[in-house]
């Protein structure tokens, strides 16, 4: 983490800082987060409470993902855990990178690393967003949702995957939009289809309330960051601690 140890005492009321930043990585200029001001004590402290914050909630993804491929392996013919796990996966990848894993690692602070960290990032947020239907179209089945899932969800989510590999960080962030939109698209959708499921008589009623209810919760999470991000606010990360409430 950078820090300037020691500011040299000041008569005047107000101070300013000029940091030069530079943009050859990422489409946008400035800091990526808000600077943090106060002694080295207090920032390292409230610093290593959102570290060890993240790495409980990393553990606790990787031991329900794992949790769920045991009960796929022991039941192949149903799927729900396997996409269940495959959800899993995909918020432990984005949590480790938007908790900064590979920083405190010091991958991330190279130029490859820094490619590699957009890259995976976006991968995992449209593989969430593939997890997610996928997830909702075996605990609610339902035909024309299963079309959409393989013509929507999963062939346009694995060509926006396939042309994020081949990116550079700069281009994946200039066109941020794209990945947003996929998101909210897919997301909107399964939310209306249980919506939908909720008030259909059926099989699939009861389990449709329930999932419905933990993804309005989930999808709060995901419309409030992406919102924080597009209009600059502060950015809380809050998505995977919503995402708890949808395994709970």
């Amino acid at each position: 983490m950078s820090h300037i140890k020691q500011i040299n005492p000041f008569e005047s009321k107000s101070l300013l800082i000029l940091v030069h930043t530079s943009n050859y990585h990422n489409a946008w200029g400035g800091f990526l987060k808000e600077p943090v001001f106060g002694i080295d004590r207090g920032v390292y402290k409230q610093k290593n409470i959102q570290k060890y914050t993240g790495l409980a909630l990393i553990g606790i993804l990787l031991i329900i993902g794992l949790y769920h491929l045991v009960l796929f392996a022991q039941r192949p013919s149903d799927k729900t855990p396997l996409a269940f796990a495959f959800f899993c996966g995909a918020m432990l990848v984005y949590q480790s990178i938007i908790g900064e894993i590979f920083q405190f690692l010091g991958y991330g602070n190279t130029t490859e690393g820094y490619n590699f960290y957009v890259r995976a990032l976006f991968i995992a947020a449209i593989g969430a967003s593939i997890a997610a239907p996928a997830f909702i179209k075996f605990m609610v089945p339902g035909k024309n949702f299963e079309l959409l899932f393989k013509w929507l969800f999963l062939r346009v989510g694995l060509i926006i995957c396939f042309a994020t590999l081949f990116a550079t960080s700069f281009q994946i962030t200039d066109n941020r939009n794209i990945y947003y939109l996929y998101i909210v698209i897919c997301m909107a959708i399964g939310l209306g289809y249980l919506f939908y499921k909720c008030f259909k008589k059926g099989p699939h009623r009861h389990s449709a309330r329930l999932l419905g209810g933990s993804f309005i919760i989930f999808l709060s999470g995901v419309f409030f960051d992406i919102w924080s991000i597009v209009t600059g606010t502060s950015f809380v990360n809050i998505l995977p601690y919503f995402f708890m409430f949808l395994i709970f």
